[in-house]
């Protein structure tokens, strides 16, 4: 049986077909999809910064860059006849596309691509602050400020175990590591993508019992929002947030059924597939929050929720004067 063992490049007695993936992934598909991330990376900087959404920058930055960065590091790449041994995300499928049995490459792009989109469902639950303050922060179940904390700290769980163990699944095919650490780096990872998913079906229940709540309660409205409430980039922000959600849920859904069946099974070896439920998914997600981004719906900063509280403690006083 060919390994990564006597395996380091393509040749008759190493063909592409005994590869992990069974097939060189494609030059143009995987550059194309390199280039488009880095525009979300340009973005978010861009955006992050004007708007001073630190935080949701980070984690936007953290994910893309997961999904995105090869770099060259001479000292990483000294004695390595190929440019293509390094390199992580897509970047790192770029250079399996120039050679196949890519040892580096191949590690860590199975370890971007599987981390990356952890980051973008963390962003994601860092809007639900702002949401919840320009209708009602009453209307949760649970402080919206909290929720950050909560989902933030599943999510480093989550990236934990996917990170041990998909670099442990990733040296075991190299034969860094033995065969039981391939099973059991394969385990870890999908205990880590489950629990992913888990919190973003918490997430998205609660978010559908806010929304019910919400609607029951119109008179408990935060009165100062309503141009924010009512502007169309709010409407539209819903609608992202929504669509970002299964993009991204769609993505970690691909990943547990594709760790499932097996690095032998059908899925991991079928392209088409990968492009589409793990490519294009988190891409289109990427440009959910690029495009319409948080900071252009809500007042930069804490500035909202400052001046609503001061705007609230004058009524108060003048109530209470008129009184």
């Amino acid at each position: 049986m060919l390994t990564y063992a006597n395996c380091d490049k393509v040749s008759e007695q190493c063909p592409v077909l005994d590869t992990v993936f069974g097939y060189k992934p494609s030059l143009p598909i995987n550059a194309t999809l390199l280039a488009l991330f880095c525009l979300v990376v340009v973005a978010q900087v861009v955006k992050g910064t004007y708007y001073r959404t630190w935080t949701f920058m980070t984690a936007m930055l953290l994910g893309s860059a997961c999904l995105v960065v090869g770099e060259l590091d001479r000292s990483l790449c000294a004695g390595v006849e190929r440019w293509a041994d390094c390199g992580i995300g897509y970047a790192g499928r770029v250079m399996m596309a120039q050679n196949a049995w890519s040892h580096g490459g191949f590690v860590l792009q199975h370890f971007g691509l599987t981390v990356g989109p952890a980051f973008f469902a963390d962003s994601m639950y860092l809007t639900f602050v702002d949401i919840a303050e320009t209708y009602t922060p009453s209307a949760s179940r649970i402080n919206p400020r909290i929720y950050p904390t909560i989902s933030s700290t599943c999510t480093f769980l989550a990236l934990f175990l996917q990170t041990i163990g998909s670099l442990m699944s990733s040296t075991s095919i190299v034969n860094i590591l033995s065969s039981s650490a391939l099973r059991a780096g394969t385990t870890v990872t999908l205990v880590g993508l489950v629990l992913q998913l888990l919190t973003m079906l918490f997430f998205g229940l609660m978010c559908i019992d806010y929304h019910y709540r919400v609607r029951r309660a119109p008179q408990d409205w935060n009165a100062y929002a309503a141009p924010t409430r009512e502007s169309q980039r709010f409407v539209l922000f819903a609608w992202t947030s929504q669509a970002f959600y299964w993009l991204v849920g769609a993505s970690v859904v691909y990943r547990i059924a594709m760790l499932a069946q097996g690095w032998d099974g059908g899925i991991v070896k079928n392209e088409a597939a990968f492009v589409c439920l793990q490519g294009v998914t988190v891409l289109l997600a990427g440009y959910c929050f690029s495009a319409l981004h948080p900071g252009y719906v809500f007042p930069k900063g804490t500035d909202y929720v400052t001046q609503r509280a001061a705007l609230k403690v004058i009524d108060e006083k003048l109530e209470e004067a008129e009184a």
